[in-house]
């Protein structure tokens, strides 16, 4: 396989270091005292893991800065600091010439910065107008003035244009992502702004919904509002985007400053150029087997196109692609949670696809974790509890009676195998940190026997440690099992550990790599839906 061979124009991407001789000095100083919002030199570590590295960022009124970088590059973290949820270790954030040192998320918003972040940020349990006005409830002296906050709702989402009917007194969790993303951002707009934080906002857009969006976005900026745009989509970055900012590693490694010079070659440069990549120490089952599940053309109502790709015994298949190219709606599929309209899916040559569901799923002993950890847990009991639940009837009791001591001892030797801390099974869920609560749940699966193990972004969201026992937790199963499916937007994870890498993009696979032949830029490519020729 050759990847096409681009030219790079000695103008448009810059890479930081030679912009200013000052280290660490990412923009010229001219001009600095119209900004609306400047960075210097932040710094952020967990655990000694440094996530920013003296990260310089500019944002002038009425422009749309783009950050941009693959998963992991520290773009979460950045926004989070400016938005009050974590502190820095040091730099300085001054915003219109003020130095200010952001405390919390209330602060942030007081200083006028409001984010759209990628999980929304709802609240699934009330309804659109109780999440719209959370936290800002508009008073008619001690009541809340309900009449006031739905008049302004209904004009607001009237205005907003977005063509979607949106039942305001529904509840959050009854809406679909597309709905959920019109209200995350609806939110947003509603409240005084300075600076708008925007992370993967039309995820769940069709073209139309994103052009409404853009429409929105040159309203707010003819107003003198700054906005900090984080998307891997070239198109929409050429459309909006007046800069970009190209992180890695939680570095600034380069800039583009003007539109004309935003392209797919450029932002590849940036992401990819004279990175020196040192793989991390996962030994790879070499010992596969025969072919265990196969996926024969498969389509369904929610998008995917011919899906065709096999699993050996023993191996770990990497499924990685922007948010929107149908990689979570694989595992879905797969454990029955998408309707199906064509293709088969078999397990050791049986066809399973006619009526699969979650429960036939788990009778073929396939087991689907979801990129919402906390989907299926229930927070207010235990951790033993947590791991038994879906074993109970047929693993744990024997005439209707629960054996106890056998359960204590099965969930003992699961929290043992899986580092769990505490090591604790009577504590409560809601208390244990979001990886932990990760391996409660995977827990389950190795209490049912399960023998196909989909996993979809099991790393996102927690820290290094715990993503350390992921991987060598994914390593050990796959060795026992049948084979793992891992889905993942962090190439270091595709390349790393797995055996086989399957690129989707438009909910279709486009290139399927074996470990030996897949590159960084490879992937980079494929994921950004760039022409390569094989």
């Amino acid at each position: 396989m050759e990847t096409k061979q681009h030219q790079y124009p000695s103008k448009g991407y810059t890479p930081a270091g030679s912009i200013s001789p000052m280290a660490g000095e990412a923009f010229p100083e001219a001009g600095e005292k119209s900004l609306l919002l400047k960075v210097r030199e932040l710094t952020k570590s967990f655990e000694g893991n440094v996530v920013l590295d003296r990260v310089d960022f500019d944002l002038r009124p009425g422009e749309v800065h783009v950050l941009f970088g693959e998963n992991g590059a520290g773009k979460t973290t950045f926004t989070k600091i400016l938005c009050g949820g974590f502190l820095p270790d040091s730099g300085k954030i001054i915003i219109e010439d003020e130095p200010v040192s952001i405390a919390n998320p209330a602060h942030s918003r007081d200083l006028g910065i409001v984010a759209v972040h990628q999980d929304f940020s709802l609240v699934p349990q009330m309804s659109v107008i109780e999440n719209l006005y959370l936290g800002r409830d508009s008073k008619n002296w001690i009541f809340l003035d309900k009449k006031a906050m739905l008049r302004e709702a209904k004009a607001y989402f009237k205005n907003l244009n977005i063509g979607l009917d949106i039942d305001l007194h529904q509840k959050i969790r009854n809406l679909s992502m597309e709905k959920q993303q019109v209200v995350a951002i609806a939110r947003a707009l509603l409240q005084p702004l300075k600076v708008l934080i925007l992370d993967e906002p039309t995820s769940s857009f069709t073209e139309r919904e994103t052009e409404v969006l853009f429409d929105h976005i040159r309203t707010l900026k003819a107003k003198g509002i700054g906005i900090i745009y984080i998307s891997h989509v070239v198109e929409e970055l050429k459309a909006i985007g007046d800069r970009v900012s190209i992180l890695r590693d939680g570095k600034v490694v380069g800039h583009i400053d003007n539109n004309a010079e935003i392209t797919q070659e450029n932002l590849l440069k940036g992401m990819v150029k004279h990175r020196e990549r040192k793989k991390v120490n996962h030994v790879l089952n070499a010992n596969l087997g025969t072919t265990s599940l196969e996926v024969h053309r498969l389509s369904t109502e929610s998008g995917l196109k011919d899906i065709s790709l096999h699993v050996r015994r023993g191996e770990i298949v990497g499924v990685g692609g922007l948010p929107d190219s149908g990689k979570t709606l694989l595992g879905r599929a797969l454990f029955g949670l998408e309707n199906i309209l064509s293709g088969e899916i078999k397990i050791h040559g049986e066809n399973i696809t006619r009526g699969i569901s979650p429960s036939t799923a788990l009778q073929n002993h396939i087991i689907y974790f979801p990129a919402e950890k906390l989907e299926g847990l229930v927070l207010c009991r235990d951790v033993k509890e947590n791991k038994t639940l879906p074993s109970l009837k047929d693993k744990f009791s024997v005439h209707g009676l629960l054996q106890k001591s056998k359960e204590k001892e099965a969930v003992g030797a699961i929290i043992g195998k899986l580092s769990v801390r505490p090591n604790d099974m009577n504590r409560r869920v809601r208390f244990l940190s979001g990886g932990n609560q990760q391996k409660v749940i995977i827990g389950r699966g190795l209490l049912k026997e399960a023998k196909i193990f989909i996993f979809d972004e099991i790393t996102r969201g927690v820290d290094i440690a715990s993503k350390i026992d992921f991987y060598r937790i994914v390593t050990e199963m796959a060795k026992d099992s049948e084979g793992v499916i891992f889905v993942t937007s962090e190439l270091s994870e595709l390349l790393d550990l797995c055996h086989r890498v399957v690129i989707m993009y438009d909910k279709r696979i486009v290139a399927t790599l074996e470990h030996e032949e897949a590159t960084r830029e490879k992937l980079v490519h494929f994921i950004l839906g760039l022409e390569v020729k094989h």
